[in-house]
């Protein structure tokens, strides 16, 4: 039996001191069971060929769809402005979730429809004044 490569160990020795500062966390912020980090770091699913093609659709869309929505975003400045501030909201929940301060996500989610539905209204009377 031959022992394992030298990679191996290190991936373990690294994989234990993520366990154990994940512990000591959990412990101190007397947080949710230990068990729930490991559901969220492993997926929904124990499905990983399902995981895996998932991944990869995502990818292909993102390659795909990357050069159209540069194109968009840089015709229009407003759009541009409109994505920061998406990023900037997005930001403040995930700041506000390590805080242990729960903002309702139908209120993000509104927040950003309308935001974006008042841009598209913003887009399509520009084209007509430009139009007319």
């Amino acid at each position: 039996m031959t022992p394992p490569p030298a990679a191996s160990g290190l991936s373990l020795a690294l994989i234990m001191r993520m366990l154990l500062l994940a512990f000591v966390a959990r412990l101190l912020l007397l947080e949710k069971p230990l068990f729930e980090a490991f559901e969220r770091a492993f997926g929904l699913t124990r499905a990983i060929p399902i995981m895996a093609v998932a991944i990869i659709i995502a990818m292909i869309v993102m390659v795909v769809a990357a050069k159209p929505l540069a194109e968009f975003v840089n015709r229009y400045v407003s759009v541009k402005i409109l994505a920061l501030a998406f990023l900037v909201l997005i930001g403040v929940v995930l700041i506000a979730d390590g805080f242990h301060l729960h903002i309702p996500r139908p209120y993000v989610y509104f927040a950003l429809a309308f935001s974006l539905a008042v841009q598209a209204l913003t887009l399509v009377a520009t084209r007509k004044q430009a139009g007319a």
